[in-house]
């Protein structure tokens, strides 16, 4: 099962994932990038081409969670945890900008489910955090203009090109 380090080994291998990726498409150059939002702030002074990854909401799997035994035995599920992302696209020219969102997002399509090993390769010390038989599903999530504006005017910076991304059922012990 996941340990406690689910969610940022789960934040990597959706990076890791988008920088192999990318090499292997052999463009130009571009950074992929985990922010906090302390990041943000910085960002609006140095636009250089990338993708940024931003959690920004994490949520029990309530589907998860209230699935009991049949049996009637009590026992205490598994954590399962939604993760909800911003993905944001950074360049100088709305051309690229819009290029390198669009790729991603074709990249993150061909990768709806990551394997444990997938998301095991993305740890730093290489041990693992996820056993054989779990994955994590990467979907897009239908956020309203309501919810992207206000994530931006939370994070005090002007809008960039964005689309949010859920990886549900990050199961943690």
């Amino acid at each position: 099962m996941g340990t406690y380090e689910a969610i940022a080994v789960v934040s990597q291998a959706i990076l890791g994932i988008l920088t192999q990726e990318y090499k292997k498409a052999n463009l130009a150059k571009a950074a992929f990038t985990l922010f906090g939002t302390q990041d943000f702030a910085f960002q609006r002074n140095n636009l250089t081409a990338g993708v940024s990854l931003f959690l920004y909401h994490v949520s029990p799997n309530v589907n998860t969670r209230n699935n009991m035994p049949a049996t009637g035995t009590p026992h205490h599920p598994n954590l399962s945890m939604d993760l909800h992302y911003m993905v944001t696209a950074w360049a100088i020219k709305p051309v690229r900008q819009q290029g390198l969102l669009g790729w991603t997002a074709q990249t993150l399509d061909k990768y709806p489910i990551i394997s444990a090993d997938e998301l095991n390769r993305y740890v730093a010390d290489n041990t693992t955090r996820f056993s054989a038989e779990q994955s994590v599903q990467i979907i897009p999530e239908t956020s309203s203009w309501d919810v992207i504006a206000s994530l931006w005017s939370r994070l005090d910076a002007p809008y960039q090109l964005s689309y949010t991304i859920l990886a549900r059922n990050v199961i943690m012990d």
